[in-house]
């Protein structure tokens, strides 16, 4: 746990480094875009995944584990994803594809039908407080302007379409995964590690013998495979941060702080 909380502090100064470093650098003007924001978002909430991880196991409540060290996965395949190549165009398709799953959920609010209203509902807000939320937002003239061009410029057939489909065969997560070489990762996270996420594991919770139940303590699952995977993600998240933005200096003592660690 303490190696776990060391990396989580280091990975907290990526943000801080490369802004200092790369883009506060008075010897050369670098212009920050799409790719940067997208890339510093990710990492950020990589991070508070993996400090909300640590509360739960240190406080041993294994409970959401397993849906919280998924997430830092899909982070970390995204990511890693990003970095890899044609980094700008990556990212801004994963920009486009957020604000166009935003502007398919005001429709959805905004529907003039029960179930919009139900939805509104459920929500305790109006009509007219949801469309004034997203008017400050965007205009209706951008958000044509982001759905053209997430069509034309990336190559999409509709706007449902993955952003990490560029190339018309990585159709879903599993897809992008074995593209990545991380078909096994994929397996096991997503075979295991998933049933907490879709509500099917339930039964885990209970011991049904023939006349009576006994209710398990969920204090009981062994965390280090949590905090191993967790590490590495992490870890691998903020080596390919340093290695894309050329800092070797920050890179090589954020390598030798590890082995330090794992001497110890």
């Amino acid at each position: 746990m303490r190696c776990f909380s060391k990396i989580q502090k280091e990975a907290d100064e990526v943000f801080g480094n490369i802004l200092t470093e790369v883009f506060q650098n008075e010897e050369s003007i670098v212009e920050f875009t799409y790719k940067d924001a997208v890339v510093m978002g990710l990492i950020k909430n990589l991070i508070n995944h993996s400090k909300s991880l640590y509360i739960l196991l240190d406080n041993k409540h294994h409970t959401s584990v397993d849906a919280i060290l998924r997430t830092i996965f899909e982070n970390y395949v995204y990511l890693k994803f990003i970095l890899e190549k044609n980094s700008l165009v990556r990212a801004k398709s994963y920009a486009y594809s957020n604000r166009i799953s935003e502007y398919q959920m005001f429709d959805k609010l905004t529907e003039q039908t029960l179930k919009g209203k139900d939805m509104r509902n459920l929500l305790k807000v109006t009509l007219e407080e949801v469309t004034a939320m997203f008017e400050k937002k965007d205009s209706p003239e951008r958000r044509s302007e982001i759905e053209s061009l997430y069509l034309e410029e990336f190559g999409m057939k509709w706007l449902k379409q993955k952003w990490y489909n560029l190339d018309g065969e990585t159709k879903n997560f599993k897809a992008l995964c074995i593209k990545m070489g991380m078909e096994p990762e994929y397996e096991f996270i997503y075979s295991i590690l998933s049933t907490e996420v879709h509500g099917k594991d339930a039964m885990k919770n209970l011991d049904v013998q023939e006349f009576f139940v006994i209710l398990k303590d969920s204090h009981t699952k062994d965390s280090k495979l949590h905090i191993s995977m967790a590490s590495l993600y992490l870890m691998e998240s903020v080596r390919v941060i340093y290695q894309h933005y050329d800092m070797k200096k920050k890179l090589r003592h954020f390598n030798t702080m590890l082995r330090i660690h794992r001497k110890y």
